[in-house]
């Protein structure tokens, strides 16, 4: 009969003796079935991307409250306030950043501007903050006689600048009122525009549909499509400009 315990012995002898590793005896589960342990690759941390930087910073101001106001013309009747702007205005190309009354956003206009009606709408707001300004100077010398009138009374002065922030106010209304009236003329600027297109060039759509596949591999002739058009209607009806 063999010796099962020497022979068990020689064998983990000759397999340590040959380099090899001794096996993990399974562990007793109790005749239960294990699922086999599958291992998972390592975790490699991914770099975080930094934050993306935007074009333009926080501009925004917000405009001065009454207290702030009267305080301000309080100490002088001629103080002159910065324009309430929202964020990301772009200040650099506005203009009047440093007077409310002759502040002016940064606007632009890429489409062709064939009547000048946008032109005209602009050049009209930017006429709007001269009389602002002489209406504030205006104010500011009233305050200064006021305040002259007081001999030092603080309750008087208190009075001569709340008044004075009156004035700014209704300075304010009537540049207010300057845009409004600069808008509606721009607008009737393009209602008289789309309706010396219509009159002049009745076919326009068809128009308009032809020049706008000049630059197909086999663009159409409209000139010779529309020869009874009149020559402005080649340039009124090119959305292409």
């Amino acid at each position: 009969m063999v010796n099962r315990g020497l022979m068990g012995g020689l064998l983990l002898a000759l397999l340590l003796a040959c380099g090899g590793q001794v096996p993990t005896p399974p562990l007793d589960t109790g005749g239960v079935l294990q699922p086999a342990v599958v291992p998972q690759p390592a975790v490699v941390p991914q770099p975080i991307d930094p934050p993306i930087p935007t074009d333009a910073a926080p501009t925004g101001r917000a405009a001065p409250t009454p207290v702030e106001v009267e305080a301000a013309y309080l100490a002088d009747c001629h103080h002159v306030f910065k324009p309430a702007v929202g964020d990301y205005v772009e200040l650099e190309m506005s203009a009047g950043v440093d007077n409310e009354c002759e502040f002016l956003e940064f606007d632009q206009n890429c489409a062709p501007d064939t009547f000048g009606c946008w032109s005209k709408g602009q050049e009209c707001d930017s006429n709007c903050g001269a009389p602002c300004s002489g209406c504030q100077e205006t104010c500011a010398g009233t305050c200064d006689s006021c305040k002259a009138a007081c001999s030092g009374d603080p309750v008087c002065l208190t009075a001569c600048a709340k008044h004075r922030s009156e004035c700014r106010d209704t300075c304010l209304a009537g540049r207010t009122t300057c845009f409004g009236a600069c808008s509606s003329t721009e607008e009737q600027c393009y209602k008289d525009a789309d309706k010396l297109v219509a009159e002049k060039c009745p076919q326009c759509d068809e128009l308009q549909a032809c020049l706008a596949q000049q630059w197909s591999d086999n663009p159409p002739d409209c000139q010779k499509q529309f020869a009874s058009a009149a020559k402005e209607c080649f340039e009124w009806c090119n959305i292409d400009g």
